[in-house]
């Protein structure tokens, strides 16, 4: 697509549009097709995968990846192993928020201050390439590649082209209900991609002729681009090229957990919550970071590796508690790799049923030093910048127009 007008339909994220055709009306060789229009109606899907460009390590992993805000002051030059790897993707899967589609009508359209007409000139002969233009605003999003950020926007269009109907362009033949574009470097740059094989039909049964046009979008795709066109530019980064991006950098925050998650308003800042994390009511706490981090150490320790005490079949936290338990119990008062006393972590007071004590009731506050930290919290992460994760994409459109004259 068009790497000057990045385009995608919204996280929040919309999208474009386009134009054009029909029978043969008396009077004009491309008939029906031909005169002005104004855009009512709107919609589109967008697809898109991850894709390793050109000259990278095909199993590259892109990653969305929050640092905890207070890793610095607390465990120094330790802070890394705090950073969570929020949204990640490997080649050929599927972009987080994708596959995503929009509708506008005349209403919705008018609300977001997206108007366009098209003026379909006539043919000089059956067959050939006449002139389109298409002009007024249209809905995109746009790629901040400084930050890795997209947000939407309205932007202008004024588009002059070559379109042709009824035939097929690669072979000459006719292909009725066939819609083409092509760009015409005398005619200027262009938003709207070029196609083949769009499909276009006019109604003039009502009061108001009423034109459809569906189109496929492909030139941002780095194996179908050949449909539509001869070269690819895989560009040095975002932001250039003809390789696409998706910048993603605050994500939605619950409003009652406050934890980043599918839906609530876009923050940098938040919780982090995950299924496995339910003995400290879903959140990451200081209490089962330190867990989670002595279990790898100690699965990693040579000299006395941590085993499968419960028998799952698997070397979990499960076992690193019940290992914290046995030595509470023989008063061992071992501590982590980052200062917590076993005794802290692990409620041992029933030996039959040792327990992770949950510390999700409050925040983490360090004020207090070692006092304040022991009592551990919900830890707080951030994102101090996005991620840029390239991708393919396809975008498939139906725009609806009434005639104006």
């Amino acid at each position: 697509m068009n790497t000057k007008l990045y385009k995608i339909f919204s996280v929040a994220l919309t999208g474009l549009i386009i134009f054009s055709a029909c029978d043969k009306d008396e009077g004009t060789v491309n008939g029906d097709i031909v005169g002005t229009w104004t855009m009512v109606g709107l919609s589109g899907t967008y697809t898109r995968t991850v894709a390793v460009p050109a000259g990278q390590p095909a199993d590259t992993e892109y990653a969305h990846v929050a640092s905890w805000k207070d890793a610095a002051a607390v465990m120094g030059a330790l802070a890394p192993a705090a950073d969570q790897k929020i949204i990640k993707h490997k080649d050929g899967e599927a972009m987080t928020g994708f596959p995503q589609s929009v509708s506008y009508n005349t209403a919705t359209l008018a609300a977001a201050s997206i108007a366009m007409t098209l003026d379909i000139q006539d043919a000089s002969s059956s067959g050939d390439a006449a002139t389109y233009t298409l002009k007024g605003t249209y809905p995109t999003v746009r790629l901040d590649a400084t930050v890795c950020r997209t947000a939407g926007t309205v932007a202008p269009i004024d588009d002059q082209g070559l379109y042709q109907v009824d035939i097929d362009p690669a072979t000459g033949s006719d292909k009725l209900g066939n819609f083409s574009i092509a760009p015409d470097i005398n005619l200027g740059d262009q938003v709207l991609p070029p196609f083949p094989d769009g499909k276009y039909s006019v109604n003039t049964t009502g009061e108001v002729d009423k034109l459809t046009i569906d189109f496929n979008d492909r030139d941002a795709h780095d194996e179908l681009y050949t449909q539509v066109k001869s070269t690819w530019n895989e560009g040095t980064g975002p932001g250039t090229g003809d390789r696409g991006h998706t910048g993603i950098y605050e994500l939605p925050v619950d409003a009652t957990t406050g934890a980043f998650g599918l839906t609530g308003t876009p923050a940098a800042e938040g919780y982090i919550m995950q299924a496995a994390l339910a003995p400290w009511g879903g959140y990451l706490t200081w209490y089962a970071f330190n867990i989670n981090a002595e279990t790898a150490a100690k699965v990693a320790d040579v000299k006395n590796p941590l085993t499968d005490l419960d028998g799952d079949g698997n070397i979990t936290p499960a076992d690193m508690i019940a290992y914290m338990h046995m030595d509470n119990l023989a008063s061992g008062g071992q501590k982590t790799a980052l200062g917590m006393p076993y005794s802290v972590l692990v409620d041992s007071s029933n030996p039959a049923a040792p327990a992770p004590r949950n510390d999700s009731d409050h925040d983490m506050d360090i004020s207090g030093g070692a006092a304040t930290i022991g009592a551990g919290g919900k830890m707080t992460y951030v994102f101090s910048t996005g991620t840029c994760f390239p991708h393919n994409e396809t975008i498939t459109f139906t725009a609806n127009f009434e005639r104006v004259e």
